[in-house]
């Protein structure tokens, strides 16, 4: 979703993907879904955010999957 420095809705997408193999990747696609929906509407200058949590715990992960 994407807001205005007022906090108005400017833009949303939903989309249904299968098979994604875990929430970092989904949290990775949704990211890059962001910046495609914004350069579309000829943002220059965006603030992205999101489950940083997940972000985080993975990028502290070095033994395995998650």
């Amino acid at each position: 979703m994407f807001r205005n420095f007022k906090g108005d809705i400017l833009a949303s997408k939903t989309m249904i993907h299968e098979n994604i193999p875990s929430v970092f990747v989904a949290e990775a696609i949704a990211c890059m879904q962001a910046v495609i929906v914004g350069r579309d509407l000829g943002i220059m200058h965006a603030e992205i955010e999101g489950d940083s949590l997940t972000v985080i715990k993975k990028a502290q992960n070095t033994g395995g999957t998650n």
